[in-house]
């Protein structure tokens, strides 16, 4: 029944752009309002965002994004970050230098223009380079990150220069038309882009920027090396993960990702029968928290599949999705049975307890595309928690990432470390197809809830008929353990009827610092060629229409 849309916001005819920060929607739609490409708007969208919110994603971090061409099938352009050559199997800290990987995001944007760039690469990046030199307003939300991390920006000179005003104190963000309040300005930042803008891939490789980032990794005791630097290549196409949802077919990526474990909630939820099962009810939540928990477990048998053994079919396979709904039938509600993915049929199996918590954190920007002629693209960016590392590279603006800590301790695990390695991270950029020509990008930040929240967007917008935008409002569940965390906006007699059920149900309000249930965006392009956009929109989240 996917085409049971309400369409209670206008389509669009032509195309549109949905950002977590205004400027970079805004941005890119000019540049799509010019005649630009679908990966000119989006590279301006990732540069752009960068520089407006420097603390969620940025050069010195990692992403990945899909691309649907007008009359082809999506691909992948994989940027994730690599493990560098560590002198051992050391525990990554959650911050400092230690907790970096090779930063991969320059991989991404390289990739993405000379896949299909049409303007100039300079002229892309101008509007990141002049937000940053002539500073942004400060936002609300902007104000209440930095206020909400001083005391770990404060603890870095270059970082503090940047973002804390005098005396240690954020900067204040416009209260009313006549406090107009801080820029926040970035020149060391905007030199960096333009030495990008001049020297692409290899500022970043061999160039100032990266002798910049090789000489504090080296000062400081960092991991990652010249030679690491040297080895980033553009992010070419490559294939996506694959499933099916009622009636579409589900292109995520990439890899080594949380695309697996979006494709087995979906095959898991194809048994949710919106006839029978009401909207908000606690049925309804009881099967989408119950789908998380069951790729959740499966999950700890994956890994990059470039490096180690994953079962990658099983992901995919409609009967690992059907075998996890009568597996979640049988438990009602209690602890699943582990099932060997590597063995025929799936079986159940004891195996070792390896699995650590989904961690990852939340510091993630998402984009989507939809330009006029057709093509789709959709990318998830990261730096890992709020702020990386909490390391700026001195003279470059640049924050660095700090998602060594995704790797398992376990170096014989699945996800264990290796040089060279992609952990398993929780991006999930997605475009599904339908026969009919109907085509949806969706993503979200998040941390370990985006494939959940995505696999909830799109249950209430295909299978309850959802418009794109009332399917973001749908108050969301998120469950990867024996706890389910459900939005405090659901009414309490459907959290008191899953507790019933035996459940650790836990009411969790969603606020400005927090991101218990992610922040996704959609697009549809309607077979008619019209463009509807959804936006998680309590922070600074856009959709732009042309």
């Amino acid at each position: 029944m996917h085409t049971r849309y309400q369409r209670d916001e206008p389509p669009t005819s032509q195309g549109a752009i949905t950002a977590m920060h205004p400027h970079a929607a805004h941005a890119a739609r000019d540049v799509l309002r010019e005649g630009g490409s679908a990966h000119d708007a989006a590279l301006t969208a990732l540069a752009t965002i960068s520089v407006a919110e420097p603390f969620m994603s940025g050069l010195g971090g990692h992403g990945a994004l899909l691309v649907a061409p007008p009359d082809g099938a999506p691909y992948v352009l994989d940027a994730s970050a690599r493990g560098p050559s560590l002198p051992s199997n050391l525990p990554a800290p959650p911050r400092g230098v230690q907790a970096t990987p090779v930063p991969h995001a320059i991989a991404g944007w390289i990739g993405l223009h000379g896949d299909g760039g049409t303007r100039p690469w300079n002229e892309l990046l101008a509007p990141a380079i002049q937000a940053a030199r002539d500073g942004l307003p400060v936002a609300w939300y902007t104000a209440l990150m930095i206020a909400a991390h001083a005391r770990l920006v404060h603890d870095d000179p270059a970082a503090r220069s940047i973002f804390l005003a005098e005396q240690g104190l954020p900067p204040q963000a416009a209260s009313s038309s006549r406090t107009p309040g801080d820029l926040l300005i970035q020149r060391d930042l905007a030199d960096t882009l333009e030495r990008v803008a001049r020297h692409g891939l290899q500022e970043l490789t061999h160039g100032e920027t990266a002798s910049r980032i090789a000489s504090h990794m080296a000062t400081h005791g960092g991991f990652v090396t010249p030679d690491d630097l040297s080895a980033v290549t553009p992010a070419r196409p490559s294939g996506p993960l694959s499933g099916h949802y009622r009636g579409f077919t589900v292109h995520a990526g990439p890899t080594a990702s949380a695309a697996a474990s979006l494709i087995e909630m979906l095959h898991i939820l194809e048994h949710l029968d919106p006839n029978r099962v009401p909207l908000g009810s606690a049925a309804y939540y009881a099967a989408l928290a119950d789908a998380q928990r069951a790729a959740f477990l499966d999950r700890d048998q994956h890994g990059d599949p470039d490096v180690t053994a994953s079962p990658l079919d099983a992901y995919q396979d409609p009967t690992l999705g059907a075998l996890r709904h009568a597996d979640l039938q049988a438990a009602a509600g209690q602890p699943l049975p582990t099932r060997d993915l590597r063995s025929p049929d799936y079986p159940h199996r004891d195996l070792p307890p390896t699995r650590d918590a989904a961690r990852d954190g939340a510091s993630t920007t998402h984009v989507n595309v939809a330009a006029p002629d057709g093509t789709l693209i959709t990318a998830t960016f990261t730096l890992g928690y709020p702020f990386g590392s909490g390391i700026v590279v001195p003279g470059t603006g640049l924050l660095l990432g700090n998602t060594l800590y995704q790797f398992h301790d376990d170096a014989a695990h699945p996800n264990g470390y290796a040089a060279g390695k992609r952990a398993v991270w929780n991006g999930a950029p997605t475009i599904l197809t339908h026969p009919d020509g109907t085509r949806i990008a969706i993503g979200a930040p998040g941390g370990p809830k985006i494939p959940g929240a995505l696999a909830q967007v799109l249950v209430a917008h295909l299978a309850y008929g959802l418009s794109p935008q009332r399917a973001t409002e749908v108050p969301r569940i998120f469950q990867s353990d024996a706890i389910a965390f459900i939005d405090d906006r659901v009414d309490p007699h459907v959290i008191d009827a899953l507790r019933s059920q035996g459940r650790d149900v836990r009411p969790t309000p969603e606020g400005p610092f927090q991101s218990n249930f992610a922040r996704p965006s959609l697009l549809v392009r309607h077979a008619d060629g019209s463009v509807q956009g959804g936006v998680d929109a309590p922070r600074l989240a856009t959709f732009a229409p042309l």
